[in-house]
């Protein structure tokens, strides 16, 4: 290649590395008109331009280019290049989902990657990088093994660091998120997103569509409906500019899931309606009926059931057109839902009986097996509230054994912990507030885990206004109060409107708590350490009403993972630190205390210090004070504050 050809494309590799797609496309019809290259450059040109064409959402031309440079590389003899060409391909294919392709080509090139030597190790390691990073994503799509695509990408990241090259750092950090995401650690996909759109500035002219669109994605999985909206808003301007209405179709999808969560619905039809558009101008009759099922359920929410009819009439003319399983139970769903909200008996009964069909049979789809589930569960709820039928509540149960299937099979743990407070609330149903507060518990550690701080917020509230009403839920036991009036009080409704994504999740304003206690025990009730946060205050009898309280409750907690009790008004925090317990009094909401427990927790079990004089005043019966250990002292200061 000539020096002049080489500067060229190096040029035209910078603005699209830059993403400026479309000056580095006119830069390379412009250049490509004015030479006359040979095989090699020509091979150069394909490569680059499908990658160009691949970054603007045009496969079909995407693909032309590259099996071109394909076929050069192979009559050349290049091993490199025909390595290159593979990579590049490989990319395209797998957007377009032929993944057995894709693993053909994968193959190849690693054959071919252990046949090179006559180019530099740094050059053989950036092929060994890509092929790794494709391979990563074929363990995902292919084999769901996402344990084994996580440790690909994350050797993939660990080898684009030891480089130095920011270009494969961001593309690795963008693949691992969407893994992340998969597992459910959302806090970690978030990092990478971050951290992926931070490094991209050091090269890129213009933020990545496709990184700010994720963004959106992942802080409206996470309940943060104004940011992920910010986010959406910046992902279509620059779809926009890039001009590919794919982009702009799916961003305009996104802003409508979440003017809908925000109760916007005249704003989610809107950007929906011009979704059709698009789908209507590309003649994609799939995706044009998932826009009409999209504005069915939004004029649904609405109450503009006229409107929903049309939307649902259009669905089924084209169902008919494409005869496509998925489609079909589509129409099925949206068809009941129609009959479910009409007031006869008669049309309730029929779309019980069609979502009842639709949820025994083999799934096709999981977002609308989801749908019918939730709804044919309101109906037995409403059934439940409006007759009494005891039987109802057994075949919630048998649907919500069904959603956890499927949350569980999806990796979706925001579901996995929505259905737990379900399960909890339809416990307390049944009087049996011990199992509900075991729900709640557990809800609301899978959503902290997982990064739906959130939801975790809102679930803790509900634990505590059930702490707050148990003597009025004993009364109501006592009184052998029916089961709607109960209905009432828990608020089932709320929580599968939020389920079925119609509201967004509303926690009250987080406020500190106000420390009292601190205490380290046995689980027999010996204490270890014990702190107070208030100054000359006589806490002797308090102390002896907690482990009175402790005491009343021990079973409960041990057996059933109870995190929290109350004692008047205040909350008294429990975390199992074996053989330890720790405990945290406190007056006020029990999510921020929790979290400091925990975190306290984790600090005397993996500090030796403190984890070896804890051990040696259980063994001597001594009780320890912040005194006993700098260590320690340090660690309650800094998590809970107060005075010492």
């Amino acid at each position: 290649m000539s020096d002049l050809i080489s500067k060229k494309l190096e040029n035209v590799d910078q603005l699209f590395n830059q993403g400026l797609y479309f000056k580095a496309l006119d830069a390379l019809n412009d250049f490509e008109q004015k030479v006359d290259f040979n095989s090699e450059d020509q091979l150069y040109c394909h490569i680059i331009k499908s990658n160009i064409l691949y970054e603007l959402g045009r496969y079909t031309e995407a693909l032309k280019f590259t099996e071109q440079a394909c076929v050069i590389s192979e009559d050349l003899g290049n091993k490199s290049l025909q390595i290159d060409s593979y990579i590049s391909k490989a990319w395209i294919l797998l957007d377009l989902r032929d993944l057995d392709a894709v693993l053909d080509l994968i193959s190849k090139g690693e054959i071919l990657l252990k046949e090179l030597i006559m180019i530099s190790q740094s050059d053989i390691a950036k092929k060994d990088y890509l092929l790794k990073l494709i391979k990563s994503k074929i363990f995902y799509y292919i084999n769901q093994d996402i344990d084994k695509a996580l440790e690909l990408g994350e050797e993939c990241l660990k080898i684009s660091e030891e480089h130095g090259n920011n270009i494969e750092i961001a593309r690795t950090l963008y693949v691992n998120s969407t893994y992340y995401i998969t597992m459910g650690n959302l806090d970690q996909a978030m990092n990478c997103l971050e951290r992926c759109l931070e490094v991209q500035k050091t090269y890129r002219k213009r933020e990545d569509w496709r990184v700010i669109k994720d963004l959106g994605v992942l802080n409206g999985i996470i309940g943060e409906l104004d940011l992920a909206l910010e986010y959406t808003q910046q992902s279509l301007a620059i779809a926009e500019e890039i001009g590919n209405k794919n982009y702009i179709a799916q961003c305009l999808n996104n802003s409508s899931l979440i003017y809908r969560q925000k109760g916007n619905l005249d704003h989610a039809r809107e950007v929906l309606e011009r979704n059709l558009t698009i789908w209507e101008e590309l003649d994609n009759k799939m995706k044009l009926i998932a826009g009409l099922d999209s504005l069915f359920i939004v004029s649904l929410d609405a109450n503009s059931l006229k409107q929903a009819e049309r939307y649902l009439s259009r669905m089924q003319e084209l169902n008919e057109k494409v005869n496509d399983k998925m489609s079909d139970v589509a129409c099925r769903v949206n068809y009941a839902l129609l009959l479910k909200v009409r007031p006869e008996s008669q049309d309730q009964e029929k779309a019980k009986e069609i979502l009842q069909k639709i949820v025994k049979e083999e799934i096709i789809n999981w977002e609308f097996t989801e749908r019918a589930t939730l709804h044919l569960c309101e109906i037995f709820l409403l059934e439940l509230y409006k007759y009494n039928k005891q039987e109802a509540l057994n075949e919630i149960n048998i649907l919500i054994d069904r959603l956890l299937e499927f949350a569980e099979f999806q990796h979706s743990f925001r579901l996995m912990a929505e259905i737990n407070l379900l399960q909890g609330k339809l416990a307390l149903i049944q009087m049996n507030m011990g199992y509900a507060r075991q729900l709640f518990t557990k809800a609301e550690h899978l959503a902290d885990e997982h990064g739906l701080h959130l939801l975790a917020r809102a679930i803790s509230n509900e634990h505590d206004k059930l702490l707050e009403q148990l003597e009025k839920w004993e009364i109501l036991k006592k009184a052998d109060t029916n089961v709607p009036e109960r209905l009432k009080i828990v608020e089932i409704d709320k929580t599968l409107d939020h389920m079925m994504g119609k509201k967004m999740i509303k926690p009250p304003d987080l406020v500190e708590e106000d420390p009292i206690l601190l205490v380290i025990m046995s689980k027999a009730g010996n204490t270890f350490f014990n702190h107070t946060f208030i100054k000359n205050w006589d806490h002797s009898d308090f102390f002896s009403s907690f482990i009175s309280a402790f005491n009343t409750y021990s079973s409960e907690i041990f057996a059933k993972n109870i995190d929290r009790i109350m004692i008047g008004e205040n909350i008294i925090s429990i975390e199992i630190v074996e053989p330890f317990m720790a405990c945290y009094v406190s007056k006020g909401q029990s999510y921020p205390a929790i979290k400091k427990l925990i975190k306290f927790s984790e600090v005397i079990r993996n500090e030796k210090e403190i984890w070896d004089i804890l051990n040696e005043a259980a063994n001597t019966s001594q009780e320890l004070s912040v005194n006993s250990s700098p260590l320690l002292g340090a660690a309650v200061t800094e998590i809970f504050g107060g005075t010492i």
